[in-house]
């Protein structure tokens, strides 16, 4: 359930989001539109160049670099049990 509820609480917002947002032409900041929900389009540039040292990475006119790392992990028990049979011999389920 908890998975559906947060895709509908999105739903709803995005729903409320695209009634109220205003779409900026030029992308020009205007004081009008100060605390607004506004909408604007284009194509995001930088000159920056990102670097990953821990890698030696590095990517020119790049906006976002990320890095994941996982690591899994287990633990094991082991129980032994030993059992008489008839007879006298013992057997040993691990």
């Amino acid at each position: 359930f908890w998975n559906e509820g947060v895709a509908a609480k999105r739903y709803v917002a995005l729903k409320q989001g695209s009634k109220l947002a205003m779409e900026v032409k030029n992308n020009v900041v205007l004081p009008e539109n100060e605390g607004k929900l506004v909408v604007i389009s284009g194509t995001a540039t930088t000159e920056d160049t990102l670097i990953d040292p821990d890698f030696g990475f590095q990517s020119s006119k790049t906006l976002q670099l990320r890095r994941v790392a996982e690591m899994y992990q287990w633990s094991e028990k082991k129980n032994t049990k030993t059992e008489k049979k008839t007879g006298g011999s013992k057997t040993t389920i691990t």
